[in-house]
């Protein structure tokens, strides 16, 4: 007998800090659900929970796990992963490329040929 059985496992996502758990959980046959944690957020200011603390806001999961029971999902594959964090990767460099082009429009002088050699070297690295 199982003195820990658990319907669902919910956890906010974290930028990917979740993952390996995730993992782990999937892999002890555990039925885990990763969700938005502004669905979460916005739940819990519905519900009358103003303040924000590590408490307040794993009882605003649990309670958000309860009401809505939201739908376990198979994990992505293995090959899923690695192409979804490659072009997760892209947009992130991409953004910092926007952003320093947008930097190099008011850059002093001094500053331009820094600027100008980090987005060679990020377009260099496939943006």
């Amino acid at each position: 007998m199982s003195l820990f059985n658990p319907a669902i496992v919910v956890l906010e996502s974290t930028g990917g800090l979740e993952l390996p758990l995730v993992a782990a959980l999937a892999a002890s046959a555990l039925p885990v659900v990763i969700v938005n944690p502004k669905q979460v957020r916005d739940f819990a200011r519905a519900t009358g929970t103003l303040a924000k603390t590590d408490a307040l806001d794993a009882a605003a999961l649990a309670h958000f796990a309860e009401a809505v029971r939201p739908e376990v999902r198979p994990l992505k594959d293995a090959e899923t992963q690695v192409l979804s964090s490659l072009v997760a990767r892209r947009h992130q460099v991409v953004s910092i490329v926007v952003a320093e082009k947008n930097r190099l429009g008011s850059a002093i002088a001094a500053v331009r040929p820094r600027i100008e050699a980090h987005i060679a070297w990020l377009e260099q690295e496939g943006a």
